[in-house]
């Protein structure tokens, strides 16, 4: 875990002494808000037996510009849609159909859903939601600072869009601004 650092990672500890690490939780080193977990794993060659893990929990909070879009992605009888990319195109203009110059491409979740946290300069979003075997839909987003923005999203099955067909439809729907 590149958020999870130790400032030290192997010494002796004498009898009756003890031995202070510092864990240090990089929020920086993360590209989400979010509550991260991990485990630090001690390890001894003593006789007397070992330590369990130590749970570290680190939750990085967004900054104050900075809104989320989420939603659940399903198909027409209401089951989730597991595996659909979510395309995130970003500073979309409207006019040209051109992208800005950041995209983000996400995969939903088993229960369908997804989200990701922008900064509101990155408005107007395009986002696409295809799976193959579905026929992609299209919305137009703005996030919302401080705020969810939620996009739930039916998609409706269509054997016609297969994997190479859903994905020259996203590589033609997603142009970049030259």
């Amino acid at each position: 875990m590149t958020w999870l650092s130790e400032n030290k990672t192997d010494f002796d500890v004498a009898p009756g002494k003890t031995v202070s690490v510092r864990i240090t939780a990089d929020s920086s080193a993360v590209s989400q808000p979010g509550t991260y977990e991990g485990l630090v794993f001690v390890s001894t060659d003593s006789p007397y037996g070992g330590v369990g893990p130590v749970k570290v929990t680190m939750t990085a909070t967004p900054p104050a510009a900075w809104g989320k879009i989420a939603g659940t992605v399903t198909n027409s009888s209401g089951q989730p849609v597991a595996g659909a990319t979510v395309a995130v195109c970003t500073m979309y203009d409207t006019k040209t159909g051109a992208c800005g110059p950041t995209t983000f491409t996400l995969k939903t979740d088993g229960q369908g859903h997804y989200q990701l946290w922008l900064n509101k300069g990155y408005n107007p979003l395009q986002v696409i939601f295809a799976k193959d075997g579905f026929t992609p839909v299209m919305k137009i987003v703005k996030v919302q600072k401080g705020e969810t923005v939620t996009t739930d999203v039916k998609l409706t099955a269509n054997s016609a869009f297969s994997t190479a067909k859903t994905q020259q439809y996203l590589n033609d729907t997603i142009k970049r601004s030259k």
